[in-house]
């Protein structure tokens, strides 16, 4: 064998078979994920049952607050029509808070309203009547609860700067813009929450599917 070349070996009489090995084709592509199949719909008594029951939840909710109820509602409404423009999908979880929000920036913008609307001095006067209460009626301590304050002295003190920082209007609009927001937020996810269910009911009654099940939207 000359020095320099590779030697020629019959790899058949050592039993080594050589087989073709496949094209390299690159990264395989991940299968093709179907959407969501939708679920066959509910039978007509089901039907009937939903949409009485949504109807009759709107209705009462919407009796006791009705603002409230159609903010709800065009809420919800936002927020699958925005959910679906970005994702081309809505969920409930979106569309549940949507109706949340939408029931406590109502009631938010109705309290401001008619605070704004509210005749000259009536903060005033409001907190003038709440300070005669107060200092008419006080409310003394648990011998505890005044152990735990620190004792007497030192309740004294504090309730003597509590009776200063009432005279600042600054904490006072802060105390109600607090109180305004904790009271929409409470209202907004009860009322949010029972025209959000009374809305599925419906949906559910009048397609015989609920809504949002995840399917997607048909494309534009």
């Amino acid at each position: 064998m000359a020095v320099g070349t590779w030697p020629n070996w019959d790899l058949a009489e050592w039993g080594i078979e050589m087989t073709a090995m496949p094209p390299n084709t690159g990264p395989s592509a991940p299968p093709a994920v179907s959407d969501a199949v939708a679920p066959p719909p509910a039978s007509t008594p089901v039907r009937v049952f939903s949409a009485i029951a949504g109807a009759v939840i709107l209705l009462l909710i919407g009796s006791i607050t009705i603002w409230l109820t159609l903010g709800a509602l065009v809420g919800m409404a936002i927020a699958i029509r925005v959910q679906r423009a970005r994702r081309g999908r809505a969920t409930r979880r979106m569309s549940w808070l949507g109706a949340m929000a939408a029931a406590a920036v109502t009631l938010t913008a109705m309290m401001a309203f008619a605070l704004s609307k509210a005749p000259p001095g009536t903060i005033g006067r409001l907190r003038d009547s709440l300070r005669t209460a107060r200092d008419t009626t006080p409310v003394p301590l648990p011998p505890w609860l005044e152990r735990i304050a620190g004792g007497e002295e030192r309740v004294r003190a504090s309730r003597e700067m509590a009776k200063q920082l009432e005279k600042s209007p600054v904490l006072l609009w802060w105390v109600a813009a607090v109180s305004i927001t904790v009271t929409s937020a409470l209202f907004g996810l009860l009322v949010g929450s029972v025209a959000w269910v009374g809305a599925m009911l419906g949906a559910r009654g009048l397609a015989g599917r609920w809504p949002l099940a995840g399917a997607r939207a048909p494309p534009a």
